[in-house]
């Protein structure tokens, strides 16, 4: 059974989609799907899809070149925090988040944690 997921827009699903049919690692790694479905948001996508790919995702690059909202850069935080890229220290702090982030994006950063979240079966 396919997960329900949360996307913020059309262009939010699509985007996601062609990273699923574009990236090997996106059929069945919980921690790529969680990047990438926040990757694919639409503001995001255009900016941060060259740093993300089947051979690791660059989130240290992405954060130091890209100019992002404060909003965007709490969302590549969350993303490098799920994808497992910050082992020193989490990058995503939830008091920014509740603070900062709009409906959509609050309801995307919580849809993101469900996709990296194992599925429990009863």
């Amino acid at each position: 059974m396919e997960e329900l997921i949360y996307f913020v827009d059309e262009e939010h699903e699509g985007n996601f989609k062609e990273l699923c049919a574009s990236m090997k690692s996106m059929k069945g790694n919980r921690e790529y799907r969680a990047a990438g479905y926040i990757l694919a948001l639409p503001e995001l996508y255009p900016k941060a899809r060259r740093y993300f790919s089947d051979a690791g995702f660059r989130w240290f690059d992405l954060l130091k070149k890209v100019d992002l909202s404060s909003g965007h850069r709490i969302m590549v935080n969350l993303a490098v925090d799920l994808f497992g890229g910050a082992t020193d220290r989490p990058l995503f702090n939830v008091g920014d988040a509740i603070a900062v982030l709009d409906t959509k994006m609050y309801r995307a950063a919580l849809a993101a944690m469900q996709v990296k979240r194992p599925v429990k079966k009863l």
